[in-house]
């Protein structure tokens, strides 16, 4: 593990303090993204970007956004993303997981209040609306073979 976390201690060491980078404290800044993995909360199965009939992450993102004054955009991947009034981001990943990208925080403990105030009552949201969104690196519920390409790209196809 010390061969792991010394390397990447020096590495954030002279990012950080590299010369041209401000000293002042209150210039810098710490950011996060969360991947949120999309199933439907009835079936485990995973959530379609895009659907009818049933539930489908685009529709309710965008009845989300407008009631939470989200900014919907189209990213250079050629979908639809959506920007919170703070400045953060969310995006689509190719299996259709939501990606909050976090406006940059002064510290650790603002950061980690503005994730929680948005990813958890979304979570909650979704889940009303018959979406789970998992908090997890991988979906425990569906190997990688039951979870179709949703974005289309030349990067992903």
């Amino acid at each position: 593990m010390t061969r792991i976390i010394a390397p990447l201690a020096a590495h954030l060491r002279d990012r950080a303090f590299a010369p041209g980078v401000p000293r002042d404290r209150g210039a810098l800044r710490i950011g996060a993204e969360v991947e949120l993995v999309p199933v439907l909360a009835d079936s485990g199965r995973p959530c379609p970007v895009e659907g009818e009939g049933g539930p489908a992450l685009l529709p309710f993102l965008r009845g989300w956004s407008t009631a939470n004054g989200w900014l919907e955009w189209k990213t250079a991947k050629g979908v639809p993303g959506f920007c919170t009034p703070d400045g953060g981001r969310i995006t689509f990943e190719p299996g259709g997981q939501v990606e909050y990208s976090a406006p940059p925080a002064a510290s650790a403990s603002a950061l980690l209040a503005s994730l929680r105030a948005l990813v958890v009552p979304l979570r909650a949201a979704a889940l009303d609306g018959g979406i789970e969104l998992l908090s997890l690196g991988i979906d425990p519920l569906n190997g990688d073979g039951c979870t179709p390409l949703q974005l289309h790209s030349e990067r992903y196809d």
